[in-house]
């Protein structure tokens, strides 16, 4: 499906992030990439989560200063030849 991104009106890209689970999930601090070598790519703010069986909308438009005014922006965009995308868990400092 083709949707405007809400906070500017933009057709860009987007992709779901689906929680099978019947519990919530707290995505706060979890990295999302498109370059798998570079798994910490784009950090998840803080207070964002996904309800059991619910669905996480992440707009790849390179914008994520449009975080402050809604929704879930990534650092980065996806390539028309297709591209692999990774969600990584927190990793801790010590």
């Amino acid at each position: 499906a083709i949707y405007a991104d809400p906070v500017d009106g933009n057709y860009e890209d987007w992709f779901e992030l689906y929680n099978a689970s019947t519990t919530s999930v707290d995505l706060s601090g979890y990295t999302l990439t498109d370059t798998l070598g570079t798994p910490a790519k784009w950090v998840i703010s803080n207070g964002v989560t996904i309800a059991g069986g619910g669905f996480l909308v992440v707009w790849a438009d390179s914008e994520p200063a449009q975080n402050l005014t809604g929704g879930v922006h990534a650092n980065f965009a996806l390539s028309k030849s297709g591209e692999a995308l990774g969600l990584f868990p927190m990793i801790p400092c010590h």
